[in-house]
């Protein structure tokens, strides 16, 4: 079962405290895989099942998360905006997904 209406509100609220908190967020290239995650220590999540071939890119928000990633990226969590969670289900006993909307701070 996912969490409770009490642990989604935590989400919640934790959430939005990292975007307003502005974190840096730097992208990090490494030889391979396993350097990779040498170098992240305990912030690097990622399940070691999955295995990357070459070169990984990694991205770092403040001290909160370490993880590969090829996607587009703001500079700072404080760029991002207001931060909603719109839904969550689980997917195992382990496991939940949330998903959020966001609404990215443009400069004009």
């Amino acid at each position: 079962h996912g969490p409770d209406a009490t642990q989604i509100e935590q989400i919640r609220r934790t959430a939005k405290e990292i975007v307003r908190s502005g974190l840096d967020i730097i992208s990090i290239q490494f030889q391979n895989l396993d350097v990779a995650r040498s170098a992240g220590k305990d912030l690097f999540r990622m399940d070691p099942a999955i295995q990357l071939k070459g070169q990984v890119r990694i991205i770092k928000i403040g001290e909160i998360d370490f993880n590969p990633c090829s996607g587009t990226h703001v500079k700072n969590t404080i760029e991002i905006g207001n931060i909603e969670l719109i839904e969550h289900r689980s997917i195992d006993e382990s496991f939940s997904e949330i998903q959020y909307s966001t609404i990215l701070i443009c400069d004009a």
